[in-house]
């Protein structure tokens, strides 16, 4: 079961929460904000302007069925932990390089910086690589093998000697 169509035929029940739960979510930006999708109403520090009483009662006549489905929903979940904990035990656990743009000095830069590539264990493998020449073979790192072309960009790709 994939998809909201494959979860409403096996369980309508649990689809209709679903559903109904997602509807407090817009409820809840629609009585803050006046508008349930692309709300403006929040603002650094609170809201724009206070919640009414009778929004906010109509808020909390919600609050027992949303929190029954939450329940359901975090059943499911930790029985499907542990009826799949062979498959679950390493899904999060995999070697990842980082990659993130910095200074010379080597702090945080949001739009010129260059290029770091670093281990789990922090060590940096290659250090300040120019963003614009990333398909070149450096001398502390080589390009990967070519991947299977989904879009109309080349996937970035490295392996490390």
């Amino acid at each position: 079961m994939r998809n909201i169509v494959g979860l409403a035929e096996k369980n309508p029940d649990l689809a209709k929460r679903g559903i109904r739960l997602r509807k407090f979510v817009q409820e809840i930006s629609e009585r803050i904000t006046s508008k349930k999708i692309h709300a403006v109403g929040i603002v650094a520090g609170g809201m724009s302007r206070p919640l009414a009483e009778d929004h906010r009662q109509a808020l909390l006549a919600w609050i027992p069925e949303v929190q029954e489905t939450t329940r359901i929903g975090l059943d499911l979940i930790m029985k499907y932990l542990s009826d799949h904990a062979a498959e679950v035990k390493d899904l999060d656990r995999f070697e990842t390089l980082y990659l993130g743009t910095v200074t010379p000095d080597g702090a945080h830069e949001l739009y010129d910086g260059k290029l770091p590539f670093v281990d789990a264990e922090g060590r940096v493998l290659a250090d300040q690589l120019d963003p614009g020449r990333l398909s070149d073979s450096g001398p502390s790192c080589r390009r990967g093998p070519r991947l299977p072309r989904t879009t109309s960009l080349p996937p970035p790709f490295w392996r490390w000697p």
